[in-house]
C-alpha cells in the first residue's frame, strides 16, 4: 500500500529573472510525497502530474536504495552543468559570468533576444571577456531576428565551442540552421513539444533537442530522448527556474540518456526553497539514493 499527498507551493526568487519573451517573479508548482512500503519519495513540479511522477518515481527508487538514472536504465555519472546568464545589463552579465567560473562551471549559456540587440552584444562580450569558458550557447528563445542571428555570430569572439538555442521563432529556424555552422538546439518548451513529431514538425532541420521534465515529464524525457536519437538529433537535458530537488532528478535523466549537454542550474535564482539547496552545482554526480546527487565544485585552473 502506499500514499500521496500533494500541496501547492509558492516560491519566490533573490531577483526577477529575464528573458525575451517574459519576466519571472515567482516560482508556483507542487511538492509531493509519495510513500511506498514504508519508503518515502519527494518530488517538485510545475504541474501536479510532474511533482506526483517524481515523488513516485523517487519512492520506488528508495525501495530498491538504488539511485533513480539506474532505474531507469542508465549507470551514475557526473554531469556538467551550464550556467545561465539572462537578460541584464553588460556590467552585471560580466560579474554574473566571473561568479560562475570561479564557482567551478566551464559552460555557459547568454540569454539574448531582448529587443535590443546593441544590449545583446554588450552583454555577450562582457561574459565571453569574463573569464575562459570551455562552451557558449546563445539562447534567444525565439526573440532574435535571422539578421541578427549572424550579426551576433559575426560580432563573436570566443574559441570554445558555440551553440545556438532556439534563436528564432520556428518558422524561421530552417533558416538559420541552412545558413550557420553553430549547432542549433530547439528547446521543447519554447515549442510546446510533447513528443518527437512535434518537433520534427517545424525543427527538423535542427542539430539537438534540448528536453525539460518539467514540460513533457520525466518517463516522458526518457522517451523523447530515445526518439530524437532515433531521428539523429543529439540530446539535451534543460531546465526551468525551479527546485534543486527536481534539477537533481533532471541530472538523473541526463545520465540515464547519456545527454550531450546539459543546462541545470535553475534553482540557482531561487531565494527559498522546498528542499536544502546547494546553490552553486557545475557538476552534479548521481550516486543517489534515489533522485539524490553529490555536488562537486572544481576549482579555477
Amino acid at each position: 500500500m502506499g500514499s500521496l499527498e500533494t500541496e501547492p507551493v509558492s516560491l519566490s526568487l533573490k531577483r526577477p529573472f529575464r528573458i525575451s519573451s517574459r519576466e519571472v517573479r515567482r516560482v508556483r508548482g507542487y511538492w509531493c510525497t509519495c510513500v511506498i512500503e514504508g519508503n518515502s519519495g519527494r518530488g517538485f513540479g510545475l504541474r501536479r502530474g510532474i511533482a506526483e511522477e517524481m515523488a513516485t518515481l523517487d519512492a520506488v527508487a528508495r525501495r530498491y536504495d538504488e539511485p533513480l538514472c539506474r532505474v531507469w536504465g542508465g549507470e551514475p555519472a557526473s554531469i556538467e552543468s551550464f550556467a545561465t546568464v539572462d537578460l541584464v545589463g553588460a556590467e552585471q552579465a560580466g560579474k554574473l559570468a566571473r561568479r560562475y567560473y570561479l564557482r567551478g562551471y566551464r559552460k555557459l549559456k547568454v540569454k539574448v533576444g531582448g529587443g535590443d540587440l546593441k544590449r545583446d552584444l554588450e552583454r555577450v562580450e562582457a561574459c565571453v571577456k569574463s573569464a575562459e569558458f570551455d562552451a557558449l550557447i546563445l539562447d534567444g528563445n525565439e526573440g532574435l531576428t535571422v539578421e541578427e542571428v549572424f550579426r551576433l555570430l559575426d560580432f563573436l569572439d570566443f574559441d570554445g565551442d558555440v551553440y545556438l538555442e532556439h534563436p528564432t521563432p520556428p518558422d524561421s529556424l530552417g533558416e538559420v540552421c541552412e545558413s550557420c555552422e553553430a549547432p542549433v538546439i530547439v528547446d521543447v518548451m519554447d515549442l510546446g513539444a510533447r513528443s518527437i513529431d512535434d518537433v520534427l514538425d517545424v525543427a527538423e532541420p535542427c542539430d539537438i533537442v534540448n528536453i525539460k521534465a518539467q514540460e513533457v515529464g520525466f518517463v516522458g524525457g526518457l522517451r523523447l530522448a530515445r526518439d530524437a536519437r532515433e531521428e539523429g538529433f543529439k540530446v539535451m537535458v534543460g531546465c526551468a527556474v525551479e527546485s534543486f530537488s527536481s534539477i537533481s532528478t533532471a541530472a538523473h535523466l541526463a545520465a540515464a540518456v547519456e545527454a550531450d549537454l546539459c543546462d541545470l542550474d535553475g534553482h540557482l535564482f531561487l531565494d527559498e526553497d522546498v528542499v536544502s539547496n546547494p546553490g552553486y552545482a557545475p557538476v552534479m554526480v548521481t550516486e543517489g539514493p534515489g533522485w539524490e546527487v553529490r555536488v562537486e565544485r572544481p576549482k579555477p585552473a
